[in-house]
């Protein structure tokens, strides 16, 4: 797993908790890794989203969000595909960077700016992404959770 040190308690939790139920080599399924685990902070799972991966060609559309990333969106949006806000080269971006995830099939952490949320100012995006495997031997899903930090 990647080592935060400045990661935010409840996304450090959460990837404390996936590198619990992870076996070498392997990713955990949606059995090993539970949403509604006792390690988990309820109202991270407001902030989650679950991506299911569809390659050849490649598609991320979104199985679960939680309450507050629609609540944020202003809509449902399970069944919609993941950055569909974006256009053009951000679209483009965007994508390589999840096919880049995909592949490599490591856990992604990173603080800044929304890609998808340019329009809230004064705050800054921490997100995890981390890869899981229902078939066993490839990544199918990404788990992203999600934390807003208000800036001042």
């Amino acid at each position: 797993m990647i080592q935060i040190h400045h990661a935010h308690a409840d996304i450090a939790q959460v990837m404390d908790y996936y590198d619990s139920v992870g076996r070498p080599g392997t990713w955990p399924d949606l059995n090993e890794f539970d949403p509604m685990s006792a390690d988990i902070p309820r109202d991270v799972v407001d902030r989650m989203v679950l991506i299911e991966v569809t390659r050849r060609p490649w598609k991320f559309e979104l199985r679960y969000a939680g309450a507050f990333i629609e609540e944020t969106a202003g809509r449902r949006l399970k069944g919609r595909e993941f950055g569909e806000r974006l256009r053009g080269e951000e679209r483009l971006q965007f994508d390589r960077n999840l096919i880049d995830l995909v592949s490599k099939g490591r856990p992604s952490w990173r603080r800044g700016r929304s890609y998808l949320r340019k329009d809230i100012q004064n705050w800054e995006l921490e997100r995890v992404m981390l890869p899981l495997s229902e078939s066993g031997d490839r990544v199918d899903l990404l788990l992203s959770v999600s934390k807003f930090h208000n800036l001042g």
